[in-house]
């Protein structure tokens, strides 16, 4: 199977789906497995230790006397601000998905010397991912005083701390997913390699569980001839109308596609009227033909369909009209396969009901 993109022109090249303009943000992370964390912003605050920290501690403490915030949360904050290590921090303020609880305690050894416990709590739109501990010791002069100031020691344990998490990928978008038990789109998700002339580019996920995976399709002679497939979970009891939900995010495209038109001086119509579309007798979902016309370039067009599979949305977005990305919409629909519903969802909707 080809199609014909001849009548393509670079130069008028135009993104109208919400879909295309959400790629190029992630096309910055071209590895997901390997975000890094400067990438990310983050809220900060203090917390009470653990029962788990607290027993460290006391473990070690002849008297069992161990004090909390020996080293003031401030402190920490501004190491980890000036570390670089965040895109942004801000702290005791919950701005961010992305919210780092810090605890920390100190006591007397047996060896007498003073031990450090730091206890970092991540969290993503509250719900804990992680929690990590790190400990050290006060370096003692030939005197057996400390020689360590409280910024020395605070940079210690945080540079412990992020090496751990450097390591275990904390902050990229797997640790993420496994850690909410959201659904594995690197490993359940089927979609073709190739879908006529396009090859599959890239599968990214997006950094939001909700979102979900999006998939970029491009074309070997006309590079402005694209298509994504964007899957993500239904946020919605289990016994909705689901077209209501596939109807709402055409809506949405719509809008969002009317907006860059008139922000560019663009005349914004749908090709065709918003109407169900039967890929084949297992898959009918819902098809947004529209094109964008002014007085100085080609029409443009743009084609988003959407169905659902299992509790996802399948979303396809092409950049042409409907003669062209029908026979597209309805081989995919043939041979893609969806996660099944993640725990994570699962506890959403009962939240939901």
């Amino acid at each position: 199977m080809s199609f014909s993109f001849s009548w393509y022109r670079r130069r008028h090249f135009f993104i109208l789906s919400a879909a295309f303009s959400l790629w190029y943000c992630l096309s910055s992370h071209a590895h997901a497995d390997n975000t890094p964390s400067s990438d990310i912003s983050v809220s900060v605050f203090s917390t009470y230790p653990s029962d788990q920290l607290a027993t460290s501690c006391n473990d070690i403490s002849p008297l069992g006397a161990c004090i909390e915030d020996g080293i003031s949360p401030d402190l920490f904050i501004n190491i980890i601000k000036e570390k670089g290590w965040f895109k942004t921090v801000m702290a005791f303020n919950e701005h961010y998905d992305y919210e780092l609880l810090i605890a920390h305690m100190n006591t007397l050894s047996d060896k007498g010397r003073v031990m450090h416990f730091l206890e970092m709590t991540l969290l993503w739109r509250g719900m804990e991912i992680n929690s990590t501990s790190v400990d050290t010791e006060s370096h003692q002069d030939h005197d057996g005083k400390s020689s360590d100031s409280k910024e020395d020691i605070a940079t210690r344990l945080l540079s412990r701390w992020y090496a751990k998490s450097d390591e275990n990928h904390l902050f990229t978008t797997d640790f993420l997913y496994s850690a909410l038990e959201a659904s594995d789109y690197t490993r359940s998700l089927k979609v073709p390699q190739k879908l006529g002339d396009f090859t599959r580019f890239d599968t990214q996920l997006y950094p939001d569980p909700f979102k979900g995976a999006v998939t970029r399709y491009i074309h070997p002679t006309f590079e402005d001839a694209l298509i994504d497939v964007t899957v993500y979970p239904l946020i919605a009891k289990a016994s909705a109308n689901r077209d209501t939900f596939l109807q709402q995010a055409l809506h949405d495209d719509w809008k969002k596609a009317s907006e860059v038109a008139h922000a560019r001086g663009l005349n914004l119509s749908k090709d065709k009227p918003l109407t169900t579309f039967t890929a084949n007798p297992r898959a009918t979902g819902w098809r947004l033909a529209m094109k964008a016309e002014s007085q100085t370039s080609d029409t443009i067009y743009a084609t988003t369909y959407v169905f659902t599979q299992h509790d996802k949305i399948i979303k396809i977005s092409t950049t042409f009209p409907t003669a062209l990305s029908d026979p597209i919409a309805r081989t995919l629909m043939e041979t893609i396969e969806v996660p099944t519903p993640s725990p994570l969802m699962e506890q959403v909707r009962q939240l939901l009901n």
